[in-house]
């Protein structure tokens, strides 16, 4: 997730884990250093992450700052899950791949690129 300037007032997305719960558009009424608080159920989420407090329990939920960043971020989990999909289990390269393009590829992961490290 990108950072976003939140601001109290603005309005966000709260997208709750699970099928049961739809889509919510919540306010923002509070900011903190960490989180920043809705007006939805008492919640509150990482301002870094997006994910909603869950205090012990898992997260039930995460806030985009819009719909478009909402499904920007389906469409990257999309794309990431077909090519995890595509290169489990290679051991070599695919045809078609050049060393520039596993070189950007390694340089928008982090991956070192230096040979044996």
């Amino acid at each position: 997730m990108s950072k976003h300037e939140y601001k109290v007032g603005d309005a966000v997305l709260y997208i709750p884990i699970g099928k049961r719960f739809g889509k919510q558009a919540a306010l923002i009424t509070k900011i903190g250093r960490k989180w920043v608080y809705l007006n939805v159920g008492g919640y509150r989420f990482d301002k870094a992450t997006g994910h909603v407090d869950g205090g012990e329990y898992s997260s039930p939920g995460r806030v985009y700052p819009s719909k478009a960043a909402y499904m920007e971020d389906i469409e990257r989990e999309a794309l990431w899950a077909k090519i995890r999909s595509h290169v489990v289990g290679l051991y070599n390269c695919p045809d078609g791949v050049d060393t520039m393009s596993l070189l950007a590829i390694c340089e928008t992961l982090g991956i070192s690129t230096e040979v044996g490290k």
